[in-house]
């Protein structure tokens, strides 16, 4: 499962936030900065001295690029600058599909499609101010389209349907959960929520402009880390992981300490984290006793270093 992260778009000028190999990127556009915060917290300057970077998104060699003043930008994980796309263009948003294509939205109401190799077509046009842009499970698209504040859906052909036409107000960004949920945030105080089918509700209010969302992975942040198991049933999520997890922190998401879960047997820490520390070979039942389906498809767990707590 996922865990949502969520950039306050007033707290730095926050623009956007995309994730690779647990570290989240943030870029800062009133300053011209991308942070990096790793899965521990630290924060660093990843990239300095930008036009106005937007849009992040990350590929599966953990590169991040940027979508700048005019053009777009590729870093290396450790931080070397290159031009991708030089000039010509009007990025907002950016988004990878499994191919390892980059698609950008663009203030001209296009969305542009550029290969490994930097090769551009247009994959989307007439558009209403496109920004936010994500891939479901399926390799569909998805584009919030700020001058409308309607969401559409284009096939992997590039075949477009409407998928709301809600008329969000200053819907910027999207994220979809493992099971391919959708979530959409922009200028206002809400963060919602709208299933495979379409069906919307509120999934967050009371923010401050909450532009961009990114889901982190479940497990895995750590190499070596020891194999987390994780079945769901009778309204339980059960964690299993064998005797070399010894040494390891156990780390469930906050809404085990809503009071809403029992069994959890662990420790509540400053920040809402439930961990189990240093574990030896076992197991754990997180039970919730009602509205199963909502609370199992919003839990994760990952390991982390007992001595870094």
């Amino acid at each position: 499962m996922k865990t949502l992260l969520i950039a306050l778009a007033l707290l730095a000028g926050i623009h956007q936030v995309a994730v690779q190999a647990q570290n989240l990127y943030v870029s800062e556009p009133n300053n011209g900065n991308i942070i990096s915060i790793s899965p521990g917290g630290s924060q660093s300057t990843f990239a300095s001295g930008l036009t106005y970077p937007a849009g992040l998104a990350c590929n599966s060699a953990g590169d991040v690029f940027d979508a700048d003043d005019f053009a777009i930008y590729g870093f290396t994980p450790g931080g070397v600058q290159s031009n991708f796309v030089a000039s010509g263009l009007q990025p907002i948003g950016l988004a990878f599909d499994r191919a390892g294509n980059l698609f950008e939205s663009d203030f001209s109401g296009n969305i542009f499609k550029f290969t490994t190799n930097g090769v551009k077509s247009t994959f989307a046009s007439g558009l209403n101010i496109p920004r936010g842009l994500a891939f479901d499970s399926a390799g569909n698209l998805f584009e919030a389209d700020g001058g409308t504040g309607n969401i559409y859906e284009f096939t992997t052909n590039g075949v477009q349907s409407t998928f709301s036409s809600a008329g969000l107000p200053g819907i910027i960004c999207l994220a979809f959960d493992s099971a391919d949920n959708l979530f959409v945030s922009g200028n206002s105080s809400y963060i919602y929520k709208f299933t495979t089918n379409g069906v919307q509700s509120t999934y967050a209010s009371g923010l401050s402009q909450p532009y961009a969302l990114a889901f982190g992975t479940a497990t895995g942040q750590i190499s070596g880390a020891p194999t987390l198991n994780i079945a769901y049933a009778n309204n339980q999520a059960i964690i299993s992981w064998p005797s070399s997890a010894t040494g390891w922190t156990l780390q469930t998401n906050s809404n085990l300490a809503t009071g809403t879960w029992a069994n959890y047997g662990g420790i509540v820490g400053d920040d809402g984290m439930i961990r189990l520390r240093g574990c030896i070979g076992s197991a754990r039942a997180f039970t919730k006793s009602a509205d199963s389906t909502d609370a199992l498809s919003s839990f994760w767990a990952h390991w982390d270093r007992a001595s870094s707590r």
